[in-house]
């Protein structure tokens, strides 16, 4: 659904709710991160790095019977990174507006309809092909309309058509700089589609989905004129204590696209893709109830050149299955087949612990690696991508304040060792701590 954060959104932790007029509601936040990175497994990226990551928030909406108006501004800024940092525009959009919309919304809680009009974003789903970023330091917004519908039966629809922000500005001098541009949207490239979920009993929630992307060349911008149909199935059953819970996706990805964004490719391939997430776990009725969980994930990678066969995330999270992005981010559902194993504790109240442990392989062995950028297009160096672990913990350190540190560890295997572009820098490691205020 459409992210309306003064209303209330797990989207919005570390922001708080603020004295206002009873038609208004105001949220404010602000968030400092501080990471390192060791042992870089980007090709062209400083071999050690670190960064200091501020994003500031202010939200506002306006709400008159049927009627509502809302606005946010985020600050995402960065510091104290390398020269050659991979920093990008996923860390760095000073002064953006990501929400600008009015809307209307019709019905009662039994029965409601939600319609927006303008800059937006959005949460759908598993969120892994719409969603609004929580834990990268910038996030998605789209410029367009969205519908969402609940009913007294847990039945949800939304329906959209956007155009995705570009993220500006976006060359390497001005994000170090922390400059300023407005973001920008346009015809070139058009996001649309349908979810529907629906109870099917037993506690499991079915859902079906079909997403379009339309994108062709505009000026001062080269595409790979992506024209893409993903649709998908999702079962999910809520964890909770005493019992199973499952989280069952399967995407599958047609269309056409070119292989480069070079304006003399001008040969339009047919796109053959697919994903899937399957995790099954168990939360224990016991002390801070524990849950342990397996899980599978799949993106398909390139294996020919006459047909696209990588996956396409769109506008997808992907913290939430593999770890932290930002500076580390190795893991990304392109080009990937792995297994895990995850866990999670509550130690106190409102505090919550996780640790997960993944063995890596590529699907295709002469594709580039997930978000490594790390190809052999010979498919000689093996197809073990290595063994990565990562541990968090969070929790309030006071009535306005959230902490969290974690940490992540990749063992290379032999691909991420001897590929030929594949830095001789050892086993990668990262660490960050963050404090979310709200205000």
């Amino acid at each position: 659904m459409t992210e309306n954060l003064p209303v209330g959104s797990a989207s919005a932790a570390g922001e708080q709710q603020s004295p206002a007029p009873s038609n208004w509601s105001l949220k404010a936040g602000i968030r400092t991160r501080f990471e390192a990175i060791g042992g870089q497994f980007r090709p062209d990226a400083a071999r050690s790095d670190q960064a200091l990551l501020v994003r500031s928030s202010l939200a506002a909406l306006y709400e008159h019977g049927a009627v509502r108006m809302g606005a946010e501004i985020w600050d995402a800024r960065a510091y104290l990174e390398q020269p050659n940092s991979s920093i990008g525009t996923g860390e760095v959009n000073t002064l953006a507006l990501i929400q600008a919309y009015g809307g209307v919304a019709l019905g009662d809680s039994d029965n409601r309809t939600t319609i927006d009009f303008g800059r937006f974003t959005m949460n759908i789903g598993s969120r892994r092909l719409v969603s609004r970023q929580n834990f990268r330091n910038s996030t998605n917004a789209y410029t367009g309309v969205h519908l969402h519908h609940d009913d007294a039966r847990g039945r949800r629809i939304d329906a959209f058509w956007a155009m995705p922000q570009r993220r500006l500005p976006d060359d390497a001098a001005a994000l170090r700089d922390d400059r300023h541009a407005f973001d920008k949207e346009g015809t070139s490239l058009q996001y649309y589609g349908v979810s529907a979920e629906t109870p099917i009993g037993r506690g499991i929630r079915a859902e079906v989905y079909g997403y379009g992307l339309s994108e062709r060349d505009a000026p001062g911008r080269r595409t790979h004129n992506r024209h893409l149909w993903t649709p998908g199935l999702r079962l999910h059953r809520p964890a909770r204590a005493g019992t199973f819970d499952l989280d069952i996706e399967l995407s599958g990805q047609l269309g056409t696209a070119r292989k480069s964004a070079d304006p003399a490719d001008r040969r339009d391939l047919p796109v053959r893709a697919g994903a899937a997430h399957v995790e099954v776990g168990r939360r224990f009725a016991a002390s801070g109830l524990p849950r342990v969980a397996v899980g599978f994930d799949y993106g398909s990678g390139d294996g020919t050149d006459r047909a696209i066969g990588r996956f396409d995330r769109l506008f997808g999270a992907r913290r939430f299955d593999y770890g932290p992005t930002s500076l580390f981010g190795v893991m990304a559902r392109e080009n990937e087949v792995s297994a895990s194993v995850a866990g999670d504790w509550h130690p106190a109240l409102r505090w919550r612990a996780r640790g997960s442990y993944r063995a890596m392989w590529l699907a295709r062995a002469n594709d580039s690696f997930a978000a490594s950028g790390i190809r052999d297009r010979s498919g000689q160096s093996g197809r073990f991508a290595g063994h990565l672990v990562e541990a968090r913990l969070s929790g309030p350190v006071m009535p306005h304040a959230k902490f969290e540190i974690g940490a992540a560890y990749l063992a290379k295997g032999r691909f991420l060792r001897h590929a030929p572009n594949a830095p001789a820098t050892g086993n990668t490691r990262y660490a960050y701590a963050q404090i979310e205020l709200s205000l």
